[in-house]
């Protein structure tokens, strides 16, 4: 029974897939960078290695690394604990998403390169 319901399913999201024009076109072509086909908000870069916090201050946990020319999904941001880096002091923290990474680095180290969409 569990197996019918699964057919089921998976013909029902074809079928409206298909009728919303939602299938992908055979010319359509691939994604150049998966970071920039997911991110709605916009992209940015390290100037700098820096750690991934919990919280938006440097005392933050550290969950990993951001490594320097990294590119990862900005999904947010704003003011936090104070901090000294890359040739600023200030308090913008941004929130990004790298490699499952979900947390806090300084923003004053972050090359938005361009307009970030929110």
């Amino acid at each position: 029974m569990f197996k019918n319901r699964l057919v089921g399913a998976a013909a029902l999201a074809a079928f409206a897939s298909v009728s919303l024009g939602l299938a992908t076109p055979a010319n359509a072509a691939p994604a150049k960078d998966s970071v920039a086909a997911s991110c709605k908000a916009g992209n940015v870069t390290a100037k700098e290695t820096m750690k991934i916090r919990t919280t938006p201050k440097m005392s933050g946990i550290a969950l990993g690394l951001f490594p320097k020319g990294a590119a990862t999904c900005l999904r947010g941001g704003g003011p936090g604990g104070m901090y000294t880096a890359c040739g600023s002091h200030q308090a913008g923290w941004a929130y990004i998403d790298y490699r499952g990474m979900k947390g806090y680095v300084m923003d004053g180290c972050l090359d938005y390169g361009g307009p970030i969409d929110w």
